[in-house]
């Protein structure tokens, strides 16, 4: 599966139009923490275990983005 990512804005895109915003953790420095922009997109069946690794994917891509670009 396919993210963009934009440092800047911290997002992570999916293909599929899922949208994931990160903010730092406060009490965690160099932690982020990932929410979905709602509403899901209607191409994306609801279902818990597959919205859960999509979040996983995002922040591995966030990460990744992050370790090879500057950090915000």
């Amino acid at each position: 599966m396919q993210w963009k990512v934009n440092i800047p804005d911290r997002t992570a895109t999916h293909e599929s139009g899922l949208v994931v915003r990160f903010s730092p953790v406060p009490d965690t420095p160099g932690a982020w923490d990932g929410k979905a922009d709602a509403p899901i997109p209607a191409s994306l069946p609801i279902n818990a275990s597959l919205l859960a690794r999509m979040m996983r994917e995002a922040g591995d891509a966030f990460s990744s983005a992050l370790k090879k670009g500057k950090q915000p």
